[in-house]
């Protein structure tokens, strides 16, 4: 976000999936868990998966 907005800017980014099957639900898991390693992101938590 600083690149766009200038140094010192941050913000939450809030992720969310529809995840219909056994699959989806595994690759989003696995997406979140990698997060943490890409360049610029300094914290990951991810929130409890809600049914419905």
């Amino acid at each position: 976000m600083a690149g766009a907005f200038g140094d010192g800017f941050d913000a939450s980014l809030s992720l969310v999936a529809s995840t219909p099957d056994v699959a989806s639900s595994q690759a989003f898991a696995t997406l979140v868990h990698r997060l943490d390693s890409l360049p610029g992101v300094a914290h990951v938590v991810p929130a409890p998966a809600r049914a419905g």
